[in-house]
């Protein structure tokens, strides 16, 4: 898919691969064509999401047959699933990330506020204001790595 690690992925091709693997696996056949598929799930409001609208109940829904003359491939009932589950993941991954982003901040603050305090009590030149220089790097190398997971620790 993607020739580095790092890259992001196509969505395209991950619903593509996704659907040959489902294919492969199930006889499957669409029971109730030109009808919306139900959601009951979260409704999205956000640009984060990679592909078509951003309210899966649209992106669910029927489209008008007018709107499909200018697409190369209309994505089918199948496509269309598969593509709110890789978008409803990166989401919850965006979430769970933001989430341990906050904890990882308000945690390195109160380790820079001691390590503050700790270097105004030591004299200048001591082994022990030296070690607090050398935390306080390791802090800031932390804070760069949550800001920045693609950042490795030194």
């Amino acid at each position: 898919m993607s020739k580095k690690s790092e890259d992001t992925w196509d969505l395209s091709n991950l619903v593509d691969s996704l659907r040959r693997s489902v294919d492969f696996s199930y006889d499957l056949e669409r029971t109730n064509e030109g009808e919306d598929i139900p959601w009951d799930g979260p409704t999205l409001t956000t640009a984060r999401l990679l592909a078509g609208c951003d309210n899966i109940c649209e992106r669910l829904a029927e489209q008008d047959p007018e709107e499909l003359k200018y697409t190369s491939k209309q994505p089918d009932a199948m496509d269309r699933i598969l593509t709110c589950a890789i978008q409803l993941g990166i989401e919850q991954g965006f979430r769970m990330l933001m989430k341990e982003r906050y904890i990882r901040r308000m945690d390195t603050r109160r380790i820079r506020d001691v390590i503050e305090f700790l270097t105004e009590k030591h004299e200048e030149g001591s082994d022990e204001r030296h070690d607090l220089v050398r935390a306080k790097m390791a802090i800031e190398s932390l804070e760069r790595h949550i800001e920045d997971p693609g950042i490795m620790l030194r």
